[in-house]
Order: structure tokens, then sequence, then C-alpha cells
């Protein structure tokens, strides 16, 4: 189990829904899965500019690595959670 609570708590909820419901997130989150450092910057807001070096370090240390670090991993991520959930016709 995933320990969601060492993340910002603004972004815990968006996280979470993403790495197990793969639903997409907003583009500062996005741009941090992603690992486009450009984009990340250019959309944190006050808070997630602080936060940047926390957050990266949590993907790295806690989450799949299957599910960050290019956008190739990110739409593969949310694909593969949303075919999980379609219900296969026999």
């Amino acid at each position: 189990m995933l320990d969601y609570s060492q993340l910002p708590g603004h972004i815990q909820e968006e996280i979470k829904d993403y790495i197990e419901q793969g639903v997409p997130c907003g583009g500062f989150v996005e741009a941090v899965i992603c690992n486009d450092l450009k984009e990340t910057c250019a959309r944190a807001d006050a808070v997630n500019r602080y936060e940047i070096f926390n957050i990266v370090n949590w993907f790295y240390n806690e989450a799949p690595s299957a599910c960050w670090g290019s956008r190739t991993c990110y739409n593969h991520w949310i694909e593969q959670r949303l075919s999980d959930k379609v219900c296969p016709e026999t």
C-alpha cells in the first residue's frame, strides 16, 4: 500500500486517483509524472514550487516505476487502468 500522506495534502487525492484508477491529472502533476522539468516549473504555483523535490522524491521512492518518468509511461498507465475497468465482451 502506498503512503500518499508523504505527499503535499492538496495533491494526494489527485495522485492516488491517477495511480489506482488511471484518472488523468492536472497540468502541474501531469508534468511531474511525465518528467518534464520545463512544464513542471511553468505550471507550479507558489505552493508547488517549493514541493517539487518532495513530489519527485515520492515518485522515485514510492510509486510504481511504470506509472511515471515519461509522457509514454503516463499515457500507457492511464490506458492500462481504464482498460482494467472495462468488462470484456463474452
